[in-house]
């Protein structure tokens, strides 16, 4: 694919797609073009190119392009690529939201160690995951271990039920 969208009428097909949202699509001679594959034997040739925005979020984030062969129902054909388009909409959205997930992780955990305010997150096992400088100095200062320290063990063991009790409520809450 890669050498044959280099034509030109592949390429203003899928700078249709890209630049203009819109489906552009190639017939006849301008794609009479067939592949040798691994094996040996000729692919047959491409009866038309389909060039289909791939639209994530309102925004188009790529093209699919798509050879096809002489059929009887070019319904089935765009009910097919309608379907692979809507596909490879949704891994990129999910794509979008994982990165955008990572991304307010990264800036809420750069907020909490730059904090001047005593902050600390903690998991639903009670668990410390972030500090702040201050928090970490108060809430370690006599402790060598920082690692999968939970809440209530750094109280003393008269308060640590109460501390883990409080710590639960919440717990439920969510």
């Amino acid at each position: 694919w890669r050498g044959l969208l280099q034509q030109q009428p592949l390429m203003q097909a899928w700078r249709k797609g890209l630049d203009e949202g819109r489906e552009g699509e190639i017939f006849g001679d301008a794609v009479k073009m067939s592949t040798t594959l691994a094996s040996g034997h000729r692919s047959p040739a491409l009866d038309r190119v389909i060039a289909r925005p791939i639209v994530v979020r309102s925004k188009i984030s790529g093209v699919l392009m798509a050879g096809l062969l002489k059929t009887e129902n070019c319904d089935d054909d765009a009910e097919r690529l309608e379907s692979y388009a809507l596909m490879a909409a949704r891994a990129l959205d999910l794509e979008v939201a994982r990165g955008e997930r990572a991304a307010a992780t990264l800036s809420w955990q750069k907020y909490i160690q730059d904090s001047q305010e005593w902050l600390a997150t903690i998991d639903e096992k009670g668990i410390i995951r972030e500090t702040s400088s201050g928090a970490h100095s108060l809430l370690f200062a006599y402790s060598i271990a920082t690692n999968d320290v939970r809440l209530e063990d750094l109280f003393s063991p008269v308060a640590c039920d109460a501390v883990a009790q409080w710590r639960e409520q919440f717990a439920s809450a969510a």
